[in-house]
């Protein structure tokens, strides 16, 4: 069976209560990114309205490794190789190529 929930935020958190008690859903897989981050922001809201079960990671483990330079950090702290990363502090050496860039914001630049 599927199911249709709305995205805006509010419904949906009410849309999935609901539909999470009326289905008496013993488990629920949250799998869309977008998705697992508004049920792990809102778990205990959600058990308390609820008997379901699921599992999702702490919200501040997204927000920190939404952040790859937080991420790249981590895995190398547990002995991971990861790619070097430049910033405004260190920057590459005229050696260091190729350079991949990826910003944290967008910049748009518009001629006048």
């Amino acid at each position: 069976m599927l199911f249709q929930i709305p995205q805006t935020k509010n419904i949906f958190l009410s849309s999935l209560i609901q539909l999470l008690n009326n289905e008496k859903i013993d488990v629920y897989l949250p799998l869309h990114s977008s998705e697992i981050r508004v049920i792990s922001k809102y778990e205990d809201y959600i058990k308390s309205l609820s008997n379901t079960k699921f599992i999702v990671s702490e919200f501040r483990s997204f927000m920190f490794l939404d952040n790859k330079k937080n991420l790249y950090i981590s895995l190398a702290d547990l002995g991971i190789r990861v790619p070097k990363i430049f910033d405004e502090n260190t920057p590459p050496l005229s050696n260091e190529f190729p350079i991949f860039l990826n910003l944290k914001l967008a910049v748009v630049v518009r001629e006048q």
